[in-house]
């Protein structure tokens, strides 16, 4: 049986996907991930980073400021394990909605075990299942690369609770205050 989370972080915003004070650890081994039984409606396709170009490119960035308050960190090839199809994408008729990024390493040095970083969506197109099956084709390319397991690291309402249905398994939580100092000893085994 899979531990339950049993310290929740303070919400900030009740909303779904709104920032928390606590960062939050979730590992979701590959052969646990429970796939969406939903089809993908037909306006929207999915795709790996090296068919997104264009304007799309510039759409991710606008996205990704979106999601996260005061991004400027640089992605594309700067997350320490990141390949060139590491980046998972969502387009609804050819426009990029959303997207998840897949690096080899993960900051708890677990061997063999990738990490999910910067999941973002557009906020028109939640709740359509599209990050379930963004994080599927995640787990995909993770299998194809050997890999046995996902870290994720969350800060948002409902994700960690989200992971454990979909197969993932509560590790631990920090607060973000103190989590500058941690970040600091790790950052460079997230980014190169």
């Amino acid at each position: 049986m899979k531990p339950e989370i049993t310290r929740l972080p303070v919400v900030q915003d009740k909303h779904f996907s709104a920032e928390v004070s606590d960062y939050t650890l979730v590992l979701l081994p590959l052969e646990e991930f429970k796939s969406s039984t939903k089809p993908l409606a037909v306006e929207y396709a999915m795709l790996n980073s090296d068919r997104l170009t264009g304007n799309n490119r510039r759409r991710e960035k606008i996205l990704l400021r979106s999601n996260f308050v005061g991004w400027r960190n640089p992605y594309f090839g700067k997350i320490n394990g990141f390949r060139h199809d590491s980046g998972m994408y969502a387009l609804w008729n050819d426009v990029l909605v959303g997207g998840v990024y897949l690096a080899e390493n993960n900051e708890l040095s677990l061997p063999h075990w990738g990490q999910l970083h910067y999941a973002f969506l557009d906020e028109t197109h939640r709740g359509h299942g599209l990050y379930h099956f963004l994080v599927g084709l995640l787990v995909e390319t993770a299998q194809s690369w050997g890999l046995e397991g996902i870290v994720i690291n969350t800060d948002r309402v409902g994700h960690p609770e989200m992971y454990q249905r979909w197969g993932g398994t509560y590790h631990s939580s920090h607060p973000k205050s103190g989590f500058r100092v941690v970040l600091g000893r790790i950052h460079h085994l997230i980014y190169r």
